[in-house]
């Protein structure tokens, strides 16, 4: 009914966490719903970072009843080098049902400091996965000497002068600032946060 009432509660999945690698617990499940393809029309699918594989993964899951129930957990992409870490996912699916995922991935560093932004697409509903491929044309380096400066930010706050020094230096997960639309064309289109400058 349009968002005015809501069913119970239904779990979808659960996510593994190794506090051990803070970045892969920074974001949060994404969703996205087949509202108009012919052959998918109603799935719904989630992706979402999870430990239990070892390093980070993006996990992917899909219910073809409105979300009454979703198959199991699997990964996006079974290519990745085993020392990869992922992040950070993102989903969308067009109007033809092809249900796009992106996130960040340290394939492309010797040490894991960098990421760069990857894209796998799905053809059949969500059941596998294209290959992956490489987004970005550049890593980021969040930990680079621009992110490492501070700046000063001041309010006042209940007749308080408040004075804090920010740097992004903190943000190796970055942030949340990640997205994954599909236009009317059918064309997709990832927006991420990139340090390639430093």
């Amino acid at each position: 009914d349009g968002g005015v009432t809501f069913s119970a509660p239904r779990k979808v999945q659960t996510q593994v966490v190794d506090f051990d690698h803070p970045k892969e617990m920074s974001g949060f499940p994404k969703f996205a719903a087949d509202s108009q393809s012919k052959d998918f029309k109603d799935r719904i699918y989630t992706a979402w970072e999870d430990s239990r594989l070892g390093n980070g993964r993006i996990l992917f899951s899909r219910s073809r009843d409105r979300g009454k129930s979703w198959s199991p957990p699997m990964p996006v992409d079974n290519g990745c080098p085993e020392a990869t870490h992922q992040w950070q996912p993102a989903v969308a699916v067009n109007k033809d049902g092809l249900v796009a995922v992106t996130w960040f991935d340290t394939r492309q560093s010797a040490d894991g400091s960098e990421y760069d932004q990857y894209f796998a697409v799905s053809l059949d509903g969500g059941e596998t996965f294209l290959p992956s491929v490489r987004v970005s044309s550049a890593s980021s380096n969040p930990k680079g000497p621009g992110n490492r400066l501070m700046t000063p930010s001041s309010m006042v706050h209940k007749g308080l002068f408040v004075l804090s020094m920010l740097s992004a230096a903190g943000w190796s997960a970055g942030g949340h600032y990640m997205g994954l639309a599909a236009d009317k064309d059918g064309d997709f289109h990832p927006l991420w946060v990139d340090a390639r400058s430093g």
